[in-house]
């Protein structure tokens, strides 16, 4: 792992308090796209805000990338549609965290005033890794 100091992002933050049960853990990317012109990206989300009963409910949203610095998509360990036909995040977290055994790399480089944020798919088995300037993330509904 790189010996870099980023800004961190607490991506949770950024939901608000519109659903204060909201989380990106157990959500689902529906799409992403990245625009290396403009350095944005996008990701849109379906987001766990509550349980009602005993389901999971959820809102969806778009968590929105600028200063784009570097975006990555590991090689998926298991296909999509093989064990499911969704990208279903159960981490996500800054990097470098020294607690993960096999965390992706930080892009060498970064400035001091950007953030690189990861996602684990564990429908894939696979990271994607983000590094920008700011994100924010605005509710669908």
């Amino acid at each position: 792992m790189n010996s870099i100091t980023v800004k961190s992002l607490r991506l949770e933050s950024l939901l608000g308090d519109r659903y204060p049960e909201a989380s990106f853990h157990d959500s689902e990317i529906e799409s992403l796209s990245v625009d290396f012109e403009s350095r944005t990206a996008q990701m849109a989300f379906i987001v766990p805000i509550g349980v009602e009963g005993r389901k999971l409910v959820f809102r969806r949203g778009v968590l929105q990338f600028s200063g784009l610095h570097s975006f990555s998509a590991e090689n998926p360990k298991t296909l999509l549609g093989v064990e499911s036909d969704r990208l279903w995040v159960t981490w996500d977290g800054a990097l470098p965290d020294p607690a993960l055994k096999a965390a992706p790399e930080v892009p060498d480089g970064l400035p001091a005033t950007a953030f690189c944020h990861a996602f684990f798919i564990s429908s894939t088995n696979s990271y994607i890794v983000v590094a920008a300037e700011e994100a924010w993330f605005a509710w669908k509904d």
